[in-house]
């Protein structure tokens, strides 16, 4: 979950370290910054998310070539779908959340025992440490 303490901290002390004279002025370009941050990381999952997602698809259609339009029209349907989500399924997102951590730390045991258990010869200890 979001801690908006945290954020407006980075606000308050870009305001107060300069003192009366700047301090304004840089706790504006800080949150104008911080802003323009969240808008490009947002953009960037939803643009990764639709790249994979296309990809996928390609993968499993062997006589389907994939066209920058495609890629355009699954970002706009992640950012809607998104959107939608949050505005009509508010009341969904702790679950979703515990899902998430289940399925993060799930894959992450996972990964660590198919690797350690895979292998036919392991590393000597010394090597290791």
């Amino acid at each position: 979950m979001l801690n908006i303490g945290y954020i407006s901290l980075v606000y308050h002390w870009a305001s107060v370290t300069p003192g009366r004279r700047y301090g304004r002025i840089l706790g504006f370009i800080t949150g104008l910054l911080n802003f323009y941050a969240w808008i490009f990381v947002v953009s960037s999952i939803a643009y990764v998310f639709a790249e994979v997602t296309v990809q996928m698809w390609a993968l499993f259609h062997p006589d389907y070539t994939p066209e920058l339009w495609h890629i355009f029209v699954s970002v706009v349907l992640i950012n809607v779908l998104c959107c939608g989500l949050v505005i009509f399924g508010n009341a969904l997102q702790p679950m979703m959340q515990k899902l998430g951590i289940l399925v993060v730390v799930g894959g992450g045991l996972t990964t660590v025992i198919v690797l350690a258990a895979m292998p036919k010869k392991h590393a000597s200890s010394r090597s290791v440490w």
